[in-house]
């Protein structure tokens, strides 16, 4: 089966899940044009969340953000020499109810407990499949952390326990 396939049938599977609420407001934050453009289609391919927004900069995802209101915001780690987990920090301190998901292409080891600690819902990979970026944003969106189960049984060993948890097992 084909990825385009998987995601119309997930679409599906999501249109009959959420068809009686208004969708979920997504915002993104991400410094590449490309990477911004294919959330935007993949967003399109599910009824139970729209892209409500979009930024490149720090700057300017805390000012969209403010106006707009979104349910989600997925902020890439790394802007154009500014920091995704800064701008996690200050929506944090102004914004205490956004719930907020972190993408990188970084492994999750390097930054995934940072960003829960700091007021993140979850990291997901840039490398995870279109469908397991929608399982992140659907777990943020219900509130629940997305981690993968090794980070979650690292942030346990140490006696954390960010949340509720759901474990990502293909995320690494």
């Amino acid at each position: 089966m084909s990825l385009a396939t998987d995601e119309r049938d997930d679409a599906r599977s999501s249109a009959e899940v959420g068809s009686e609420r208004p969708p979920a407001r997504v915002f993104i934050v991400d410094d590449h044009p490309l990477v911004r453009r294919g959330f935007a289609d993949l967003m399109s391919l599910h009824p139970d969340v729209e892209l409500c927004g979009e930024a490149a900069s720090v700057g300017a995802a805390l000012e969209k953000i403010e106006s707009l209101q979104p349910d989600l915001a997925v902020i890439d780690i790394s802007l154009q020499g500014e920091s995704g987990v800064e701008l996690v920090r200050r929506l944090r301190a102004r914004l205490p109810d956004l719930k907020m998901l972190v993408q990188s292409i970084h492994e999750e080891s390097l930054f995934g407990e940072t960003v829960v600690r700091e007021g993140a819902l979850g990291y997901v990979s840039k490398l995870a499949p279109a469908a397991g970026l929608m399982r992140a944003i659907r777990t943020a969106l219900r509130g629940e952390v997305h981690l993968s189960a090794h980070t979650r049984a690292r942030m346990r060993q140490r006696g954390e326990e960010p949340g509720s948890l759901e474990a990502d097992e293909t995320a690494t």
